[in-house]
């Protein structure tokens, strides 16, 4: 679901049957830098339960230690169950779900990780071939590059939420501000 730019909550209401052998799936939302995620599942006895992610919610509060929104799900094997989630977001609102096993969730999450890290790898090597080529030849332009470089860097850091996982988890001010400072 694409909401675009908005301060509204915006409410997504979906079916979800489990044909697998397992009581519980995974449901993951590659999309790190909304504010407030909420999950409202069945319990099964006509109440439901809920859980919250996103990156207003600090590491320490969240299940699963992923940069990602991640909810179980607990559904039983060959039975359905409808899913609310409410979402919330200063910025852009890209909702992409992703619902499946608890292997095949992580396993995704696991390769997307080792992906960004090697494209990581490679900008910073960019980065400081380019800088090895400043201190060489005193060109101005190979110095703007280089922060050209990094300026990415740390932009895709960002709208990635490594930098929330890993550098700032800490503080939401630095977390809600960080894409706009680095883009």
């Amino acid at each position: 679901a694409n909401m675009n730019v908005s301060r509204s909550t915006f409410w997504l209401r979906f079916s979800v049957k489990n044909g697998t052998p397992y009581d519980s799936l995974l449901l993951r939302i590659p999309y790190p830098t909304l504010d407030s995620v909420t999950c409202y599942y069945s319990l099964g006895d006509g109440n439901y339960a809920s859980t919250s992610a996103g990156q207003n919610v600090p590491f320490y509060r969240r299940r699963f230690r992923a940069q990602d929104v991640i909810f179980q799900l607990p559904i039983s094997r060959d039975s359905a169950s409808v899913i609310y989630l409410k979402v919330r977001s200063k910025g852009p609102i890209l909702v992409p779900i992703y619902v499946g096993t608890t292997a095949t969730i992580l396993l995704g999450l696991g390769r997307d990780n080792m992906i960004f890290g090697i494209y990581i790898g490679l900008i910073g090597v960019m980065l400081f071939y380019n800088m090895f080529i400043y201190f060489s030849v005193k060109d101005r332009s190979y110095w703007l590059y280089v922060l050209y470089i990094a300026s990415v860097a740390i932009t895709q850091i960002c709208l990635k939420g490594y930098g929330y996982r890993y550098l700032w988890h800490g503080s939401k001010f630095v977390t809600n501000q960080s894409v706009f400072w680095s883009g």
